[in-house]
């Protein structure tokens, strides 16, 4: 089913119903209502918008576009492994449109840095988010075409997150090494302190992820 983006927006305090397999495979239905800028939201998790967050995690100005965990993640950041996101996904239907993990085992990746004080910095950069684990972060690296590479690592002290103790998870088209970790953070925050990188890893996929 495809809207228009005024159409969405008419719609935007809509009650919507999702229909899902239950267990004994019968069609059950489940009513949600969401908002106009969950809806606006929805909208920007495209690969043409860097999945809600168009500047990567190195540029000033730069924010998470989304969570994947069963953690709180700050409230502007769309969760997408719980909630009303991933549902309205599949209502949307955009070209182009996001569709949340499934859930599933994440194939094999290779360590390629670990336990670094610097973040990678690359041009074949895809999109960046939140998550609980490492684990979490290569399955969001399995929904997003042309993954090839994640980089997780801890943004302590960070106002563009809302200063969150989850993983930055970085995602990226190119298998990057230890020469690309050159994001050291130091940008003074809000409250005066300086942001730092700790705890970052580095995770090359064996063959790039094809949606």
């Amino acid at each position: 089913m495809h809207f228009s983006f005024t159409a969405l927006k008419l719609v935007a305090l809509a009650t919507f119903a999702l229909h899902a397999s239950a267990q004994n495979e019968s069609s059950v239905a489940t009513a949600f209502t969401v908002s106009s800028d969950e809806i606006t939201t929805a909208l920007k998790l495209t690969a043409g918008n860097h999945y809600n967050c168009p500047l990567p995690p190195w540029e000033k100005g730069s924010e998470p576009g989304w969570h994947y965990g069963h953690s709180s993640p700050p409230p502007h950041i769309p969760c997408l492994k719980h909630g009303n996101t991933c549902s309205l996904l599949e209502i949307l239907d955009q070209p182009g449109c996001f569709h949340c993990p499934p859930k599933s085992t994440p194939p094999e990746y290779t360590k390629t840095f670990s336990n670094l004080t610097c973040a990678a910095q690359d041009d074949s950069y895809l999109t960046y988010g939140l998550t609980d684990t490492v684990e979490d972060c290569q399955t969001m690296c399995d929904a997003v075409d042309g993954c090839t590479f994640i980089n997780t690592y801890h943004d302590n002290n960070a106002a563009d997150k809302d200063y969150s103790p989850l993983l930055t998870c970085a995602l990226f088209s190119k298998c990057l090494t230890a020469s690309s970790a050159d994001n050291c953070g130091g940008q003074g925050q809000p409250d005066g302190g300086i942001e730092f990188i700790t705890q970052s890893y580095g995770y090359c996929k064996k063959k790039p992820t094809s949606t």
